[in-house]
């Protein structure tokens, strides 16, 4: 080996390895409050430390790192949140990422725990708090808020009927599946606890006597009759025996021609190394599940195919998500 490649792999082992810092600076301006107290007004180093509540010392260090990164600025010893960055830590805004940004900081401490659950082959994830699941809960539904225009603009929505939104969340893939089709209904299926995300995100819409909640924990069964389901970014938190049993739940909740559609990450090989986004996502799993994972098409279809459902397509939606759709065979 030359010397230019092994100074290139040392170049490239160091920045790897320090590649955390960025992410932990950026996080830690989010859990501390700095970019939320910025939205108010510009703050002095002293004032800064004040309304988060800490010391001056350490406030001022991570400030200055944030500035260093070009997530803040500093202009005559004032702090500056910049205006292009105002909407994604203002949480009243739609653009708002924090609830996304502190559910990433709670995995940042999980995935310190990697080489642990690696060896034991077991979650490390600790028990979530109340903000927590909150954070995580308003995560997925900025998620869902993106997703679900991609999804329906790549995949016409049922015309009619009533359209299944299994683990559905707050049920942005169902409001927006009905606001494009004006005869169609849809019932979210979800545990209790994401009912009232689904109250709130329905309330005075014109859309909401068409949508429905219920609860149901989907690999436990049963589920409501519908005419098509929807299983979107699921699949993932389970292995195949739990996978097997949410299959024969939906084959008994659809007719015989019901469309299913699974919208995951998916390997590209079955050794499940590509691509590197869905390797990744499978590694946070690992830390965060009992059996959960990625697949490929073809291992779903396998999973799912007993059940009865075939007539198999994939669909891109885009870099890192595709959506399997499938047909309910006759019973």
């Amino acid at each position: 080996m030359t010397n230019d490649a092994l100074s290139t792999n040392a170049a490239r082992l160091r920045e790897e390895a320090n590649a955390y810092r960025r992410s932990a600076i950026l996080l830690a301006g989010v859990e501390t409050g700095i970019f939320q107290s910025l939205l108010a007004t510009d703050r002095t180093a002293g004032d800064l430390a004040k309304a988060v509540c800490g010391d001056r010392r350490g406030v001022e260090r991570l400030a200055n790192a944030l500035v260093a990164l070009q997530w803040l600025e500093l202009r005559r010893n004032v702090y500056h949140l910049p205006p292009g960055l105002r909407p994604y830590f203002d949480e009243e805004d739609n653009l708002s990422m924090v609830a996304m940004l502190r559910h990433q900081a709670h995995l940042f401490r999980t995935w310190g725990r990697l080489a642990e659950s690696a060896l034991s082959g077991k979650p490390v994830r600790p028990e979530r708090t109340a903000r927590g699941h909150d954070d995580f809960l308003k995560a997925m539904d900025d998620v869902a808020r993106q997703s679900a225009a991609l999804l329906w603009g790549r995949i016409e929505p049922p015309s009619a009927g009533t359209l299944l939104d299994v683990g559905g969340g707050a049920g942005r893939f169902a409001l927006e599946a009905v606001r494009r089709q004006p005869e169609l209904r849809a019932i979210v299926v979800d545990l209790p606890e994401s009912e009232g995300s689904f109250r709130r995100l329905i309330a005075e819409r014109p859309e909401a006597a068409r949508l429905g909640f219920v609860a149901a924990d989907a690999i436990e069964g049963p589920l409501p009759h519908g005419d098509a389901a929807l299983v979107s970014s699921l699949v993932h938190i389970y292995g195949p025996e739990r996978l097997g049993r949410l299959a024969d739940n939906l084959a008994a909740a659809l007719p015989p021609g019901g469309r299913l559609i699974i919208r995951e990450l998916f390997f590209d090989d079955e050794r499940h190394t590509r691509p590197a986004s869905t390797a990744l996502f499978a590694i946070n799993m690992l830390v965060n599940t009992e059996d959960g994972g990625c697949n490929t098409a073809p291992e779903l279809q396998e999973i799912f195919g007993p059940a009865g459902f075939s007539g198999w397509r994939l669909v891109a939606l885009d870099e890192r998500t595709s959506a399997l759709i499938g047909t309910r065979g006759d019973a």
